[in-house]
């Protein structure tokens, strides 16, 4: 479904219509869909897991949540009670991967199930306090 087309001039200079628009650092969508959004959180989380795989055995551990807060958490909640309450909670699951991701990079977690000798990502979250974007993990 395509959205209505208008011609809006200001001071006889036509005005086009964008896709997207950047405002107060969220992408809003012509249609009022955060999928734009997201995908930028999830680029930039994503971004930032090189750097945090490379520093999880330089940083001690008393620092590791503060450079997790900065360099992934920051992204991820700024503007998340807009572009997270979409009504979808499914379009958030990108997010919530990527942040899954950041976390095994940080503490060097390997994939599995989450056993006692080998805690997961769940573990790691609720040790931390750190919380999720996906609502249904802890």
């Amino acid at each position: 479904k395509s959205s209505p087309q208008f011609k809006i001039d200001y001071d006889c200079v036509a005005i086009k219509q964008a896709k997207s628009v950047k405002f107060l650092g969220a992408e809003v969508s012509d249609s009022l869909k955060w999928d734009i959004q997201i995908g930028k959180v999830v680029s930039k989380v994503h971004r930032s897991i090189g750097s945090l795989y490379r520093m999880r055995h330089s940083l001690p551990p008393g620092l590791k949540l503060p450079v997790f807060s900065a360099l992934v958490q920051s992204h991820i909640s700024y503007g998340i009670s807009v572009w997270g309450s979409g009504g979808n909670v499914k379009k958030l699951f990108p997010v919530f991967k990527a942040q899954k991701n950041a976390i095994r990079s940080l503490f060097n977690l390997k994939r599995s199930a989450g056993s006692l000798s080998k805690p997961g990502t769940k573990f790691s979250f609720c040790k931390n306090s750190l919380l999720t974007v996906h609502p249904r993990t802890l």
